[in-house]
């Protein structure tokens, strides 16, 4: 049986804590999708504004299902908006319509040729062989049994013999299911803004009033030149390589990539018909 601190625990935990998240997710900003989409330079662009305070993935051990809703209230309290960048958390669909319904989720969409290309590039250090993103147990493998908690099928792709024949096919799997999610929190009319990353470099004057208007936070002009706020931040490198002292990189609207012809007809075959959906061009 249960004695009084306990109680108070567990009441905590699984009253308190979310319905405290809640009300106070009118003032959080998950940015969810795809892995190398460009979802750190939205995180660093918008964490420039005044009014928005982030923390990165690697920062802090961000979980819906964890209800951190004591750093939410601390930012409410003093003004500002929370931004978090999360696509590793993308599974978990069911916390963020049950505790987080109010959350202004923003989702960069980007190539899956450059998505992909770039996952290749990805050296995950932290491995013992130095494999890259999509050979790599904490790349797209974790990511594709997260994702399956959403799209069963996933259980049937032969991930392991991807993994010695063709990784690139995992990353095409991860870019397209990680579509097909943006189209699962559509349907349940959560406040969403997704847009073409390629916008995003190319156009930033365009793009990020949109964005911004769409978090309820007024222009600032930091905002496109997210290198000049490095000064306020801990470190310099994020997440996958980004740095934080550099300006936006138009040239990464149309990046070089290093795929073969064959990679390039796997990533057709199983991200053709999302590809289209979203208006990119196959190869």
């Amino acid at each position: 049986m249960a004695n009084s601190q306990q109680l108070q625990n567990i009441i905590r935990k699984n009253i308190i804590a979310p319905y405290l998240c809640k009300h106070l997710s009118k003032k959080l900003i998950p940015i969810l999708g795809c892995q190398r989409s460009g979802t750190t330079l939205t995180f660093l662009i918008l964490t420039c504004h005044p009014k928005i305070k982030g923390l990165d993935e690697s920062d802090y051990e961000f979980s819906f299902s964890n209800y951190p809703w004591r750093i939410l209230f601390r930012n409410t309290i003093k003004g500002y908006y929370s931004c978090f960048k999360l696509p590793q958390k993308v599974h978990e669909l069911s916390y963020i319509i049950d505790y987080y319904p109010y959350s202004k989720i923003i989702w960069p969409v980007r190539s899956c040729y450059a998505t992909i290309s770039s996952m290749k590039k990805l050296i995950m250090k932290k491995t013992t062989t130095n494999k890259n993103w999509l050979n790599s147990g904490v790349g797209s493998i974790r990511e594709l049994k997260t994702l399956s908690t959403l799209f069963s099928e996933i259980n049937d792709i032969d991930i392991e013999h991807l993994k010695k024949t063709m990784p690139v096919a995992l990353g095409a799997y991860v870019w397209k299911y990680k579509m097909l999610a943006l189209r699962k929190y559509q349907e349940q009319e959560l406040n969403i803004y997704d847009f073409p990353f390629e916008e995003l470099v190319d156009s930033p004057e365009k793009q990020l009033p949109q964005l911004l208007d769409f978090i309820g936070v007024p222009w600032d002009d930091r905002v496109l030149h997210p290198e000049q706020s490095q000064e306020k931040r801990e470190k310099v490198i994020y997440a996958g390589g980004t740095r934080a002292d550099r300006p936006i990189d138009r040239t990464r609207k149309s990046p070089k990539l290093s795929l073969t012809q064959d990679e390039i007809d796997s990533i057709n075959a199983i991200c053709g018909a999302e590809m289209a959906s979203y208006g990119y061009s196959l190869i």
